[in-house]
């Protein structure tokens, strides 16, 4: 039988991470209140703060200066030298 994974992650991150955000990920506002979505235009480097407990496919990410939720299937956790 063939295993899904449901909320496209196959990484567990932690507070303080270092994540590669690919071009063409969405970010969108902290809060939800005043929603804001970005495409990025180009690869960049976030630090990753949180799940969002409300919608475990997400997490809040720290990037150029703000806080964004970003959907965990485009978050790519950046390895220390000489870890595989």
């Amino acid at each position: 039988m063939r295993q899904i994974n449901l909320l496209n992650t196959t990484q567990s991150f932690s507070g303080g991470d270092l994540i590669w955000l690919p071009s063409g990920s969405c970010l969108f506002s902290v809060p939800w209140k005043a929603a804001t979505m970005v495409e990025m235009k180009k690869p960049s480097i976030a630090v990753f703060v949180e799940d969002v407990k409300a919608s475990p496919s997400y997490g809040v990410v720290y990037c150029d200066g703000s806080l964004w939720r970003v959907r965990k299937k485009y978050m790519h956790k950046l390895s220390k030298k000489g870890d595989e």
